[in-house]
């Protein structure tokens, strides 16, 4: 059995201009359920010094919890997100959106992937392009045990 799916509306940025969350947060009049921040070291061509970047993605999730399908997560996080697809349309460009579908899964439950899907009504799939996202859908396999020996 899969451990968890994960179902949210994200929207971040980039290493080359981060903005700030806040104006995400402002522009869709709504409360993040997380802001999650990476640092990253890039560089701008092959031949400069990486630097370091701070980047974030501002999530909202799925009303829903662990106990629904990860389709009836989509849905109700469509079902949210309806209402201000104006908002999500006019989010300055610079920032990246889409609805991030994930399942989080141990190597003994693996093989039970390949059987994990996602089926969504023709009405949710108008909501998605009426909202003006993608979904993201993709799988993570971890393996507490090898976590352990490395660390």
């Amino acid at each position: 059995m899969v451990t968890r799916n994960h179902v949210s509306f994200v929207v971040g940025s980039t290493i080359y201009d981060a903005g700030d969350p806040d104006e995400v947060t402002d522009h869709l009049g709504m409360q993040p359920s997380t802001i999650a921040w990476s640092d990253i070291l890039a560089r701008e061509s092959g031949d400069d010094p990486f630097e370091s970047h701070r980047t974030w993605t501002w999530m909202l999730h799925s009303p829903l919890g662990d106990e629904a399908s990860a389709s009836q997560r989509v849905s109700s996080l469509a079902d949210l997100l309806l209402p201000i697809c104006d908002r999500i349309h006019t989010i300055p460009e610079r920032y990246w959106r889409y609805i991030q579908c994930k399942y989080d899964s141990t190597p003994r439950e693996f093989p039970v992937l390949s059987d994990v899907g996602i089926i969504l009504s023709v009405e949710v799939m108008r909501s998605l392009v009426e909202i003006g996202v993608e979904l993201s859908y993709g799988a993570r396999v971890w393996e507490p045990d090898a976590f352990q020996a490395n660390c």
